[in-house]
C-alpha cells in the first residue's frame, strides 16, 4: 500500500478515465470506508455563445449527489485546475477536493483526476 500526501491533503484516488462525447461517467468515491459513498457524474457539453467560450468547470449537487459540468473544454493539449476544488464534506468533518487535467481526444475526453481528503484552507 502507498501513500501520498500534497500539502495537507491525503490522496485517496487518481484515475484517468476516457468518455466518448455525449456520454456521462459516474463515479462512486468512498473517502472513508466507515461513511456512505459520494455520487459524481461528468459531464462534458459545448457552448457556442461569445460571452461562454471559455473553458469552465462547476460542480453543482447536494447530500451525496453531485455534477461536475465541462464546459468548452476542446484543447487537445490539455488544460487542467491545479489549485484544489473543495466540494463535499464528509459526515466525520473531512474536506473533498479534486485536482484535474482534461484533454480532448477526437471524439473524446481524458480525464485524469485526482480526489483528495483533509482540510481545506483556501
Amino acid at each position: 500500500m502507498v501513500n501520498v500526501e500534497v500539502g495537507n491533503r491525503k490522496v485517496i484516488s487518481t484515475n484517468t478515465i476516457l468518455i466518448p462525447e455525449n456520454e456521462t461517467a459516474k463515479i462512486i468515491l468512498t473517502p472513508i470506508t466507515t461513511e456512505p459513498p459520494l455520487f459524481l457524474d461528468v459531464v462534458f457539453e459545448q457552448k457556442d455563445d461569445a460571452e461562454n467560450s471559455l473553458p469552465s468547470c462547476s460542480i453543482t449537487g447536494s447530500g451525496q449527489k453531485g455534477v461536475m459540468t465541462f464546459t468548452n473544454w476542446t484543447n487537445n493539449l490539455g488544460s487542467h485546475i491545479m489549485k484544489p476544488i473543495f466540494f463535499a464534506t464528509t459526515d466525520g468533518g473531512y474536506h473533498v477536493s479534486c485536482i484535474f487535467i482534461v484533454t480532448k481526444i477526437g471524439n473524446s475526453y481524458r480525464l485524469d483526476i485526482q480526489f483528495m481528503l483533509g482540510e481545506n484552507k483556501e
